[in-house]
């Protein structure tokens, strides 16, 4: 099961997006958004670049995106800030 948040912040929007499987393993995490990680996902064809993309995404939007163990499965936790469009679309 796969649950999503959605909280607006005075600066911005947070995501939150959670499962409750078996989390992941705290040392995985830190390598969870390098280019070509894929972790034990190899053997499923995982090519390990998914995560790394929305990564950089997210970054040259100014925003953040976190991993981490929740109380119960893993939680992918996005925030872009908020911005003004000036000029003409």
């Amino acid at each position: 099961e796969i649950t999503t948040e959605i909280e607006q912040e005075n600066s911005g929007v947070r995501i939150r997006i959670k499962d409750k499987g078996q989390g992941i393993d705290e040392k995985k995490i830190r390598n969870l958004f390098h280019r070509f990680y894929s972790g034990e996902q190899e053997a499923a064809g995982s090519t390990g670049i998914g995560l790394h993309l929305a990564y950089e995404i997210i970054g040259r939007h100014h925003g953040k995106m976190e991993a981490y163990n929740g109380e119960k499965g893993a939680v992918f936790e996005v925030f872009l800030p908020q911005f003004e469009l000036k000029g003409k679309l």
